[in-house]
């Protein structure tokens, strides 16, 4: 049995996105007063503070986008711009009396389990030591951009930027572009951007699956109706939900075609008439293979005179643009719309250290493994959300967010009443966790052969749950016994402090 020092805090988040935000409140409403959130920018939001690229917007329907018990009836669109998911994030902050729990411009550097003890010691960037019972990281997976590895780049004499680190008020008007990849923040920059640069040159090496986006502004009487009528929220959000998860078969099968990409199809014909631009913007891959992307404007972008669809690969950039294989673009600007890096463990700065002395980034380099995605053997008393096999192609991630925050609340309760220091997933339930996901990503168009930010160097799927949420929900939502070990205390002083 360990010995017993009394930490900081019995509960310590980083970030304060939707993971950190939720799991916070989760405390809060535990009657958990000794916890604290590590935020290293200025104010909360996560994703929807650091993202503000012009277009910036949720592909997942706003009322499911958001909390279950936090509805909001003031969305002004079914697709809630950055600015509104923001807003509604800082006032879920406020609301629920979070925001003295937050220390801002703390920067975890490393964080290191000390077994003796059966507590984590963290370090920030800017030197203070903090000590915790249990960590929790809510980092979530699209916070560290993926930048171009391509020859010349520094040599280039105009902007150039990230979208994730768009440049505020930057003014694009009269500018020769490029734009390069055609992922996610790309069919939303390109529409956006379009009627204001002189030029713009969209670089794409692979076409994306792109349905049509239904997004309408919300009336006056939908928006009165959602504020003043009786469950039209959770109706509203249970329908959604249903709707959203009727298209996972499509996604567990990848023999044959789909009604989505019936779908896309259509809305290629009808947007592109010049059939050689159609054959260069019809994607390659099988539905759903990467991730399939709604837009009703971007077709129409790329359409227009002054725009270009380079498809050539791109071998060089110089101080005035961008050299491919048969054609040379002068540029002003360059916006590398090239997303984040999701499976390589290596590119994140915040070390974790766990029992003698595992490193959490060495073990999850060569394949991603952990427990219901929220565990992993050998690193006690820490949890992750938005961890490895609980990405979503069909559904809304903040569902599985709260899975996960129940789940992990059910194991700090148990901690509680049997009056433990640590606790450790077993090395038999997450062996077996993985087994499972494997047999259950066999046959699905995520293994049909692409590849995607789905899958991590050696090729196997590490991001996306292989399931329906609700499957997802019921493993989450009890402890089986045996999957967890937990470290008894040698006598009930040590016990957390409020739950």
């Amino acid at each position: 049995m360990a010995s017993f020092e009394s930490p900081d805090f019995d509960v310590l988040i980083i970030g304060s996105g939707f993971s950190g935000i939720g799991m916070a409140i989760a405390l809060k409403q535990a009657k958990f007063q000794t916890f604290v959130i590590l935020e290293k920018a200025q104010g909360v939001g996560g994703t929807w503070r650091d993202n503000t690229y012009p277009g910036c917007a949720c592909d997942v329907p706003s009322r499911l986008y958001s909390y279950s018990f936090a509805p909001n009836p003031n969305w002004s669109e079914v697709f809630a711009p950055q600015a509104e998911i923001k807003a509604y994030l800082e006032d879920c902050a406020e609301r629920y009396d979070i925001l003295d729990h937050v220390r801002f411009g703390s920067e975890v550097a490393d964080a290191k389990y000390d077994d003796e003890l059966s507590l984590w010691r963290v370090r920030t960037s800017n030197g203070d030591e903090i000590s915790a019972r249990i960590v929790v990281s809510g980092q979530g997976a699209l916070h560290i951009p993926k930048l171009a590895s391509i020859d010349g780049i520094k040599d280039f004499e105009g902007d150039h930027f990230h979208s994730a680190s768009w440049p505020e008020n930057f003014d694009l008007k009269g500018r020769k572009v490029g734009v390069v990849g055609t992922g996610a923040s790309a069919i939303q920059v390109v529409p956006s951007i379009a009627p204001e640069v002189s030029e713009l040159v969209v670089f794409q090496r692979n076409a994306p699956w792109i349905q049509p986006k239904p997004n309408w502004k919300i009336g006056k009487f939908a928006a009165w109706c959602f504020a003043n009528v009786p469950f039209a929220n959770s109706i509203s959000r249970t329908l959604l939900y249903w709707l959203l998860e009727s298209r996972l078969p499509a996604f567990l099968s990848n023999k044959s075609s789909t009604f989505g990409e019936r779908q896309a199809k259509k809305q290629l014909r009808r947007q592109v008439k010049d059939e050689a631009l159609r054959d260069k913007l019809l994607p390659r891959e099988k539905f759903g293979c990467k991730r399939v992307l709604l837009s009703s404007d971007y077709y129409p972008a790329i359409v227009q005179d002054h725009v270009t669809l380079e498809t050539d690969s791109i071998v060089h950039v110089d101080a005035q643009g961008i050299r491919t294989d048969q054609s040379y673009h002068k540029l002003d600007t360059i916006i590398w719309c090239t997303g984040f890096e999701v499976t390589d463990a290596a590119a994140n700065p915040l070390r974790i250290v766990g029992r003698d002395g595992r490193v959490l980034q060495d073990e999850m380099q060569e394949t991603a493994k952990a427990y219901l995605g929220i565990s992993v053997e050998g690193f006690p008393n820490f949890f992750m959300l938005m961890g490895p096999h609980t990405g979503l192609g069909h559904n809304s991630m903040i569902y599985m967010i709260e899975c996960q925050i129940r789940h992990v609340m059910e194991v700090v309760r148990a901690m509680h009443k049997n009056g433990s220091m640590s606790v450790e997933v077993t090395h038999a339930a997450q062996e077996s966790f993985e087994r499972e996901i494997d047999r259950k990503m066999i046959g699905t168009v995520w293994a049909s052969g692409c590849q995607s930010w789905y899958s991590d160097a050696s090729g196997r799927i590490t991001t996306i749950w292989p399931d329906h949420t609700f499957k997802y929900r019921k493993r989450t939502r009890r402890l089986i016994d045996g999957d967890y070990e937990f470290e008894q205390v040698k006598t009930p002083e040590p016990r957390m402090k409020k739950l």
